[in-house]
């Protein structure tokens, strides 16, 4: 009995197991004899070509060239990522700026010749906006990177905010990232969001160029001119939907738009014409024709400067020390200043004279719309008009119309168009002005102690306590030194008090 009950419970003990190895095993494996294996031999992954980094060629600019780059707004990027593009720009012999948090915007643009803004994610502010706008508008050059990967953090959240800090920046020229990646499943570089990409224009920016990769990159919604984009199968993520998507765009000659940033990168900068492509951009980012105003004060220089002292104006101990801290200010730009004796027309100059101007700085002001002394203006005659009587014609005064007419003002007023007439003595001037191949800073005060005064202000950079009416800065001054200028007190028009008489002609 008790041999029949140890059976018993080993037949149960085995049941589950017997019941499970019949349910999952259907018998004994047997290798087959003609194993199939993948040709890894045969087997081939579409590469694109290797270029290996060459030494480019130097280009002519207008002197001394400056690039920001834009690290004040969480920028998801280091600068010794984008090794490839800085090497080829100090070969330019420019100057590689970063703009930090505790840096103004403004201020680091002064000197630019380009501004660099990869993968932001902090917002920029109305005034950055359009600080930004502003430097765009005068000739310096915008770039802006979007890439999907390189957000806060891998949250569809988060990739929609870097897209959205980008797009303010590009706002005013009709460019937008869209929040997508670009893709090819038929014709790839070994991965479906490694893209091969072909310019789409002849320009300046895609010369030498015959295929660039690019690597998840964003595509660009834009009404302005499409640089680089895909075949008819490269698509977005968005819709999957495509057909010419455009990857970098061009708004206008001065913003560039584009869509990957790893492209930029160590190892695949190296990949096909990724190089030349880095290439291009940095000679658009130092090519730009800037045109100099008081927003750049007082960096309107981008080569080496001649101080011009004209009749009037002594070189005296006070004068040079002035000279002095501005040559320090205009060398950490590697700009020289120096005393010239002549123009020769060619170089860059800041003329040092007085008021009322001798014939000598006559030749400087022309085409900057303003007068010194006497400034002919128009006045009102009476009209007499002959009227039928009983009697014969009689002459009546019409109404006083504004007839050309000549009215002299005092000789002592200065006349500047769109503000009127200055009183003489109350103001001392900056003068910008641009020509074919220079820019001339001209300094008008009544004497040479105010002159000095002026030269100081330059050197300070600060120019917020004056006037700017275009290419005319008025700076006042009073025993305390110089105070903030609001918008002149503009004397009325004077006219002669000679009474117009009536002439009468009879019929």
């Amino acid at each position: 009995m008790k041999r029949k009950t140890i059976f018993i419970i080993i037949g149960i003990f085995l049941l589950p197991i017997v019941l499970r190895t019949v349910w999952y095993y259907r018998g004994i494996y047997r290798p087959s004899k003609d194993l199939q294996v993948p040709d890894f031999v045969g087997l081939s992954i579409l590469e694109p070509e290797l270029s290996t980094p060459f030494v480019s060629e130097q280009i002519q600019t207008n002197g001394h060239t400056t690039v920001v780059f834009d690290q004040a707004h969480s920028n998801q990027y280091l600068i010794s990522e984008i090794e490839a593009m800085v090497n080829d720009l100090l070969w330019q012999d420019t100057e590689v700026v970063t703009l930090t948090e505790d840096k103004d915007l403004s201020e680091a643009l002064k000197s630019a010749s380009a501004f660099v803004s990869i993968a932001p994610t902090k917002n920029f502010s109305d005034q950055e906006v359009q600080t930004v706008q502003s430097f765009v508008e005068r000739g310096g050059r915008l770039l802006v990177i979007a890439d999907p990967t390189r957000s806060t953090s891998e949250y569809i959240s988060s990739r929609a905010e870097s897209v959205q800090v980008a797009n303010k920046l590009l706002e005013p020229y009709h460019l937008a990232f869209r929040n997508d990646y670009a893709y090819n499943i038929d014709h790839h570089e070994g991965n479906f969001r490694n893209v091969f990409l072909s310019p789409k224009v002849s320009d300046d920016l895609t010369k030498k160029i015959d295929e660039v990769v690019f690597y998840a990159a964003r595509t660009i919604s834009s009404y302005e001119t499409s640089l680089i984009g895909g075949d008819e199968n490269t698509l977005s993520s968005l819709t999957d939907t495509g057909g010419n998507l455009s990857l970098a765009a061009l708004a206008g000659d001065n913003v560039l738009a584009i869509g990957d940033f790893t492209f930029l990168t160590s190892p695949y900068f190296q990949v096909a014409d990724n190089f030349q492509f880095i290439t291009n951009i940095n000679r658009f980012l130092i090519s730009g024709e800037r045109q100099r105003t008081f927003a750049d004060f007082p960096y309107f220089f981008s080569s080496p400067v001649g101080v011009y002292l004209t009749n009037g104006i002594s070189l005296d101990n006070d004068l040079l020390q002035s000279l002095d801290s501005l040559k320090a200010v205009y060398t950490v730009k590697d700009l020289p200043l120096d005393i010239v004796e002549n123009d020769n027309g060619d170089q860059n100059l800041i003329v040092l004279g007085l008021i009322p101007p001798n014939t000598e700085l006559e030749p400087y002001l022309v085409g900057l719309n303003i007068q010194f002394g006497i400034q002919v203006l128009p006045t009102a005659t009476l009209q007499i008009t002959p009227a039928p009587t009983d009697e014969g014609i009689e002459e009546v005064a019409a109404e006083t119309t504004p007839t050309a007419s000549p009215a002299l003002v005092r000789s002592n007023e200065i006349y500047i168009a769109g503000l009127g007439q200055i009183p003489h003595g109350e103001y001392s001037f900056f003068l910008l002005k641009e020509e074919e191949n220079r820019t001339i800073l001209i300094i008008l005060a009544d004497n040479q102690n105010e002159v000095i005064d002026m030269l100081d202000m330059l050197a300070s950079g600060d120019i917020s306590n004056c006037y700017t009416e275009g290419n005319i800065a008025l700076c006042k001054q009073n025993n305390q030194g110089w105070k903030p200028t609001s918008i002149p007190v503009v004397t009325s028009q004077e006219v002669d008090d000679t009474t117009p008489t009536a002439t009468s002609e009879s019929q």
